[in-house]
């Protein structure tokens, strides 16, 4: 990044198309190829070749070497191979890297660019691009166009909507945008284009963390955000089009550089694999390229990362890649892809095309603010391109535009509605080029432009607020006129609309408001502008973007300092409320409960808060008795005067009692075993070398939505039961649901009504019938430690239609015995529990709490007690096995324990703490 004739930062000018260069390219390619298969090992050509011959990054090649490329061809082909019919592959763990980190676009077309093989392009085009059609749509379940990877934090299946992930995946589906364009295939090209667009608008909008300053991952299953820290987290900073550069700029100077000098300091030889190692190096580089930070940037290339093992062909890659002068992020597309439909849509003269063609290089590089021609040519190229850009609008407007075979071809929903946001970034690329037209024509007579943009963040119903400043270096300017504001909206005058002279001495100074409105909790871009005109007639307009993060007037925290678990007559809700708008009225709360809860304190209320002040209240949920099994959702609503400040919605779970058989060793969903011949619960079973008996599922051994967690149970692999009783006053029809994540059966009154038969299980639910009085469900499982298996009867959410009683002890006989032999002996099944202590000193901390791999990352759950002496301390019982956890300040900050030496991984570029139980 350097400054133009306005002040301003402005990104360096990337080359246009390598064609123009290929012959210089391919000399220095084979070069470098010849120093790396002559004198050094292979796979550390892009680190290596810097350090011996101490060239500087920025001498590296624009292409990757022939040997990474036939490296990734090769993987690829074979990875190509395993792709089943929905799209999806079997990775290998030779393969890991590329399930873990998608870039198979982005090595697939940076191979093409350095061998020429469209053949293997067209190949890579249409395997990957079923690969990412089956993620969209077998892996965001929620529909936000985010997929849902795997999360380090949970067990087996957990899923969370990780920026790291899904901002790496819209790079490459913009990489494929482009293969498609070298193909010449438009439709596809724009789709992906679209695709890519839509993930990374996402990502921002949806994981992007305004305290914090940082984007941390969503957990799929609450739907809350987990502070997981990443250098690949921080790669939605170059979505320019959808965060402005003062977030981007907090994030890198808070985040990034910290990052940056840790990594050099690790060195390659760590625990972090040189995958993780590879692609992280390559997130820094580009977000660093990308905010200026070019010093950085060259620092983290010089760094060697990769051992002379090293053969993996996507860590090669992202070695390598980082070395080149050309963002992983595809610039051009925008652009490439508008010339590409203009012609494909046969609505230009060969003579318009042909002058819409010739413009685009000009509209490049005013884009880039490097203008390569005369000002009056450049006006001209904006113009044009301007002109073609609302001729296609117009055009889109009739449903001609698209052939009824087009609209058929495309693969997604709407290709009207993708070209309409293609022309928005091509709109916005050319507001850019109208700066740097502004510089062009201005800048020569001394006129200086800069901003300053208070407040990153705003109240909703208040003002985000953009200062501007004309001054002049030297010589007076004179102004005819000058209008600001926000583009899209009606610009005020500038000085009551009289013309100003603007001199060293007096600048002239104003400011542009912005009234948020809409959804509060969300990062928004807002475009202001300004036009001028001066005593000459010249005229120019200017457009600054930035970000704003849109806070309600109140900030509401909610926790359960209790858990969610239903075990009294009433549940806790702690309720802190801070007031960020500038006003005092008081904040009412609204209670709405779709299973019949309700407050102790009243279903509506109001409280109140002063001006940047802080107050909490506890509200009691009232339950009833009897209170049956199953999901209590709830909504809490706030309202601060007549805007809204927040709802808080969640739900409570009354678990079902459960009594626990197992493990049978061997066997699977058909090989019958005892219990499905008959419950006896006092009675003993053989399971190869030792004894089984039915036991009381604990209260540990379930989770937050009822799931029973196995591990909690049994350890050993084999086939286990699951056995309860539930009592309804009428016979009835109802909905039950079984959920594993392993295969298992649901038996209800001795008929299996329900199984989940795949290895990785399933969700499955039927309409099952309830006898009047008692009914007999017996769950089967067949899996290990990892397994969870939850049931529920009601609706897809687990409310019940119908009240009924699952009171163990009045319904089953010999369950009181059981307890009783439970409690004698204490016998739980595998709970060998061990009690461990956790303890954290900071005096000046308001809140602890312990969050790790045994309460499901929950910050809520596991909250420490102060001492005397400033020392925080909780002492819970574990089951035997290692378990990752960190402290969590004030509900901020996650810091490791400094009692312990004991760390791993966090799989995010950060580290856990690890505490081991030992039987």
């Amino acid at each position: 990044m350097i400054k133009n004739t306005l002040g301003n930062w402005v990104d360096r000018f990337w080359p246009d198309r390598f064609a123009r260069i290929a012959p210089l390219v391919r000399q220095i390619v084979f070069a470098r190829v010849a120093a790396t298969v002559l004198m050094l090992p292979s796979g550390v050509a892009a680190d290596a070749v810097q350090t011996q011959t101490g060239a500087s990054p920025r001498s590296s090649s624009a292409r990757i070497s022939d040997p990474t490329a036939r490296a990734i061809e090769l993987d690829l082909g074979g990875v190509f191979l395993t792709q089943k019919e929905s799209g999806s592959y079997a990775f290998t763990d030779a393969h890991a890297g590329l399930a873990a980190y998608p870039l198979m676009a982005s090595m697939s077309l940076d191979a093409f660019y350095a061998t020429g093989n469209k053949g293997v392009l067209s190949q890579a085009v249409f395997s990957i691009g079923s690969y990412y059609t089956y993620l969209v749509t077998a892996h965001d379940r929620d529909g936000d166009r985010m997929v849902e990877s795997a999360a380090p934090w949970g067990g087996k299946d957990a899923r969370a909507e990780d920026p790291a992930y899904n901002a790496l995946l819209a790079v490459d589906l913009r990489a494929l945008a482009r293969a498609n364009v070298e193909l010449r295939r438009i439709l596809p090209a724009l789709y992906w284009y679209d695709s890519s667009r839509a993930v990374a608008r996402s990502v921002v909008t949806g994981t992007f963390d305004a305290d914090a300053n940082y984007f941390f991952p969503n957990d799929a299953a609450s739907n809350r955000s987990v502070r997981q820290w990443s250098a690949l987290a921080s790669l939605p900073v170059v979505f320019d089009e959808f965060i402005g550069t003062n977030h981007a700029d907090a994030v890198v100077s808070r985040h990034l550089m910290r990052w940056a000098a840790d990594f050099a300091a690790r060195g390659p030889d760590t625990e972090v694999g040189p995958t993780q190692r590879a692609v992280e190096r390559l997130a820094g580089v580009t977000v660093m390229r990308a905010t200026g930070h070019d010093e950085s940037a060259d620092a983290l290339r010089g760094l060697r990362v990769l051992s002379s093992s090293t053969s993996e062909s996507i860590s090669l890659y992202a070695t390598e890649r980082a070395m080149l002068d050309r963002p992983l992020k595809d610039p051009d597309i925008a652009l490439d892809l508008f010339f590409a439909v203009a012609r494909w849509s046969k609505k230009f003269t060969d003579v318009e095309l042909v002058r819409l063609e010739k413009c685009l290089p000009d509209v490049r590089s005013l884009a880039r603010g490097f203008p390569e021609s005369p000002v009056t040519t450049g006006e001209q190229a904006v113009r044009t391109t301007y002109s073609a850009v609302s001729l296609l609008r117009d055009k889109l407007r009739a449903s001609s535009f698209w052939s009824a075979e087009d609209r058929v071809a495309y693969p997604g929903a709407d290709a009207t509605l993708a070209t309409s946001r293609l022309l928005d970034d091509v709109s916005a690329m050319l507001r850019r080029a109208e700066n740097a037209l502004l510089a062009q024509r201005f800048g020569a007579a001394g006129l200086r432009v800069t901003t300053q943009f208070p407040k990153n963040n705003s109240v909703i119903g208040e003002f985000a607020v953009l200062n501007w400043e004309l001054s002049t270096t030297g010589r007076t300017v004179d102004i005819k006129s000058t209008m600001a504001g926000v583009f899209g909206e009606a610009l005020a005058p500038v000085n009551a609309g009289k013309p100003l002279s603007i001199t060293p001495e007096a600048p002239k100074r104003f400011a542009s408001r912005h009234a948020l409105k809409g959804t509060a909790g969300t990062l928004r871009l807002v475009t202001y502008m300004f036009t001028v005109e001066d005593a000459a007639g010249n005229r120019g307009r200017f457009y600054v973007e930035r970000s704003v993060y849109a806070h309600p007037p109140v900030g509401i925290m909610a926790r359960f300092p209790r858990g969610r678990v239903i075990t009294g007559e009433r549940v806790p809700i702690e309720i802190d409320l801070t007031q960020r708008a500038r006003n005092t009225e008081p904040t009412r709360y609204y209670w709405f409960s779709p299973s019949g809860l309700r407050l102790a304190e009243g279903n509506q209320g109001t409280f109140a808060v002063g001006p940047d002040d802080t107050t909490g209240a506890t509200l009691h949920v009232e339950i009833p008795t009897p209170c049956r099994p199953g999901v209590f959702p709830f909504t809490l609503k706030f309202l601060n005067g007549e805007r809204e400040a927040g709802t808080i919605q969640a739900s409570l779970f009354k678990p079902y009692q459960w009594a626990f058989l197992g493990p049978f060793a061997g066997g699977n969903l058909e090989k019958k075993f005892p219990p499905e011949n008959g419950i006896a619960l006092l009675n003993a079973y053989n399971a190869g070398k030792r004894k089984i008996q039915w036991a009381p599922v604990p209260a540990g051994a379930t989770g937050p939505r009822g799931e029973v967690v196995m591990r909690r149970l049994a350890e050993e692999p084999g086939v286990s039961y699951l056995y309860t009783v539930v009592s309804v006053a009428y016979e009835t029809d109802i909905n039950a649901r079984l959920v594993s994540n392993c295969p298992a059966a649901l038996f209800l009154n001795g008929r299996r009504v329900l199984a989940n038969t795949a290895a990785r299980g399933d969700s499955t639910a039927a309409r099952v019938h309830l006898h009047a009085d008692k009914n007999h469900v017996l769950v089967k499982v067949v899996g290990d430690a990892a397994s969870t298996v939850s049931f529920g009867l009601g609706d897809d959410n687990n409310i019940a239609a119908d009240e009924f009683n699952n009171d163990l002890v009045e319904l089953v006989e010999g369950y009181q015995e059981l307890l009783a032999r439970a409690e004698a002996t204490d016998d739980v099944p595998k709970e060998a529990r061990r009690l461990v202590t956790f303890t954290y000193t900071d005096p000046n901390a308001s809140a602890v709490s312990v969050v790790g791999s045994f309460n499901g990352w929950s910050p809520e759950t596991h909250r420490l007690q102060k001492a005397a002496d400033g020392a925080w301390e909780l002492t819970l019982s574990l089951a035997p096995g290692r378990y990752s956890y960190r402290f969590l300040i004030d509900q901020k900050k996650q810091v490791l324990d400094p009692s312990t030496e004991m760390t791993e991984p966090d799989g995010y570029g950060g580290r856990n703490s690890v505490v081991v139980v030992k039987r």
